[in-house]
């Protein structure tokens, strides 16, 4: 696989604010996944301590979920689908074993995230805004502050929001900056679809994991 490709590959996730990527060869291609080796993937939430890690054993994908510094396993499972596996991610994420308010995650815009990304905010809701009638309630999700991506220690800043709030005619308002420079950014988009700005987020993080926007 190209690496100028790769990200385009990986799985789309439903992804939870605080959790940061550390690593992820996660393909969306079960059988890729399955001739792979090692590890596939490692979230880690530092707040909490809290880590996620998926490795391609022979025959199965082994899952954890743990508090490191605790030495505390909160979940050891061997799966065998990719569907098991994006569904115990997302529950770890979530902390849906030890929510009582919640049975299922929200439904956010499934992002194929890079490693060394952080979800430093997400409500971006999974909606198609051409699918929305004018009245509906849910137009109230869509909002100044619906995604915010960090990389390098927040050096690097993907921040997505509704312009004009809960405006059924707006559209998203991508701002992709470097250093703070929101003034000056390197990006600034305006996209009504919800494809179109998975697909452009992506290719910011692809940029980005190929070295241009290095220091």
């Amino acid at each position: 696989m190209k690496k100028e490709n790769f990200i385009h590959f990986l799985q789309p996730l439903n992804m939870v604010m605080g959790w940061q990527v550390i690593e992820n060869r996660l393909l969306e291609d079960e059988e890729e996944n399955k001739k792979a080796e090692g590890t596939l993937l490692i979230l880690e939430k530092k707040q909490t301590g809290r880590k996620i890690q998926v490795i391609r054993e022979d025959n199965y994908f082994q899952f954890d979920f743990t508090i490191p510094e605790e030495k505390q396993i909160l979940k050891s499972l061997q799966l065998h689908t990719l569907q098991e596996v994006i569904s115990q991610i997302e529950r770890a994420m979530w902390n849906l074993d030890n929510r009582t308010d919640r049975k299922e995650p929200y439904d956010f815009v499934p992002l194929r995230v890079a490693s060394g990304w952080k979800i430093e905010y997400n409500t971006c809701i999974n909606i198609d805004p051409d699918k929305l009638p004018e009245e509906d309630s849910q137009w109230l999700n869509f909002t100044e502050d619906l995604l915010l991506l960090a990389y390098d220690k927040g050096r690097i800043l993907i921040d997505v929001g509704w312009k004009r709030e809960a405006d059924p005619s707006g559209r998203f308002q991508l701002i992709f900056v470097i250093d703070e420079q929101w003034e000056e950014p390197e990006k600034l988009a305006y996209i009504r679809r919800p494809e179109e700005l998975t697909s452009t987020i992506e290719a910011i993080m692809q940029d980005v994991q190929d070295g241009k926007y290095d220091n």
